[in-house]
């Protein structure tokens, strides 16, 4: 760190980068994530809404259960879901939402749903 509170870092391309320490976060306050799916859409009806800037609404009456991967049958074992009018934020891709979940926002136990 130099005196004015500045830090410059060398990558391994041999390019510096120069950055403020009110920038930088403690490593311990990095959140952990679990990267879950959700479908666009069941069958030929639309589950989410799309509201713009990755942000998705569940349009689905009874919610929809997250899944570990982009398939329908490979449901989150804890039976995590969102419910109807809950908004989401992810990356869409070839029908799926791919979602960053703060792992402690996640169940620890299991659920049945729907």
């Amino acid at each position: 760190e130099e005196a004015s509170g500045r830090w410059r870092v060398k990558l391994e391309d041999g390019s510096e980068v120069e950055f403020e320490s009110s920038n930088l976060v403690a490593l311990d306050a990095v959140k952990e994530t679990a990267t879950r799916y959700l479908p666009e859409c069941i069958g030929n009806r639309r589950v989410l809404e799309n509201e713009g800037n990755g942000i998705y609404k569940v349009i689905e009456q009874r919610g929809i259960g997250y899944r570990m991967s982009p398939d329908l049958a490979d449901r989150d074992p804890t039976g995590f879901a969102v419910s109807l009018h809950c908004v989401v934020h992810g990356e869409v891709s070839e029908g799926w939402l791919r979602v960053q979940i703060p792992k402690e926002n996640m169940p620890l136990n299991r659920y049945r749903f729907g």
